[in-house]
């Protein structure tokens, strides 16, 4: 599945697509599930739903942060050894948490912005040394049109940048112009397209956006960030409580390995 030649194009351009992780049964299953929540959420849950939009969830996008709490078939995705093995072969680890999931629903052509500014994941996790990883799993098939994600190919190695912002209010543009005024960085875009099935591996200082879905469709996602054992968590620097967040196994599920080798500051797993 990941080889040296994989692994190197992860290191060089900050990204790697991963076809066939997950079969079509086991992402229709969570589409299912989601767009049920999305219609009924539950109360009582830790889980939470959030809806961009004030007119609903048809109307602009729509968010459920720790959706691997209230569905199964999330739930059995982040935990499958398929997503392991490659979170493992990618980064040469033996131990993964996703210390932050959300499933995103993006409706078709609507007359919300629904697209994601350019930003960086590193510029947001001040409490974790190191970089880490974002697993973005589309759970229908992404074309050029359906929204996926835009990588500035290589724009990790030039480390966390000035005048990006996970922004809905200015556009794509707007936001280039920002980071190149501040930056000098070479701007090679890349869109990240595939079948269902397939994860999108990214680096936490990858510049990275989406444009609005024009698709027809609905587009639903899950985003996962990664921590391993090669990440101390400092809590000094937390941000909007995240270091709590982390030392919660079940809003921060370890899905490879042993949580005895990851670090958790002060606090204990």
């Amino acid at each position: 599945m990941i080889n040296a030649q994989a692994q190197a194009a992860y290191t060089k351009n900050g990204y790697l697509n991963v076809d066939n992780i997950f079969g079509p049964d086991e992402v229709h299953s969570a589409v299912d599930e989601l767009e049920m929540l999305y219609r009924e959420f539950p109360s009582g849950t830790r889980a939470r739903m959030v809806a961009y939009h004030p007119d609903g969830i048809d109307a602009g996008q729509a968010r459920i942060d720790h959706p691997h709490l209230v569905s199964g078939a999330v739930n059995a995705l982040l935990r499958a050894p398929s997503f392991c093995e490659a979170i493992r072969r990618l980064l040469g680890v033996e131990t993964a948490q996703v210390w932050y999931c959300h499933a995103l629903r993006k409706p078709g052509e609507t007359d919300a912005a629904n697209h994601v500014g350019w930003h960086q994941d590193g510029q947001y996790a001040g409490f974790l040394s190191g970089t880490f990883m974002t697993a973005w799993i589309p759970l229908v098939d992404i074309d050029e049109n359906a929204s996926p994600l835009i990588y500035v190919r290589g724009s990790h190695r030039y480390g966390r940048v000035a005048g990006s912002g996970f922004s809905h209010k200015a556009s794509l543009e707007e936001l280039k112009e920002s980071i190149l005024s501040n930056n000098e960085i070479p701007w090679n875009e890349e869109k990240s397209t595939g079948k269902a099935g397939f994860v999108s591996f990214h680096h936490s200082d990858l510049i990275h956006g989406s444009a609005g879905n024009n698709g027809g469709g609905t587009r639903y996602s899950l985003a996962c960030h990664l921590r391993t054992e090669q990440n101390r968590l400092l809590p000094e620097h937390d941000y909007k409580g995240a270091v709590g967040q982390i030392r919660d196994l079940e809003l921060s599920p370890v899905v490879c390995g042993d949580a005895r080798s990851l670090d958790f500051g002060e606090g204990t797993a």
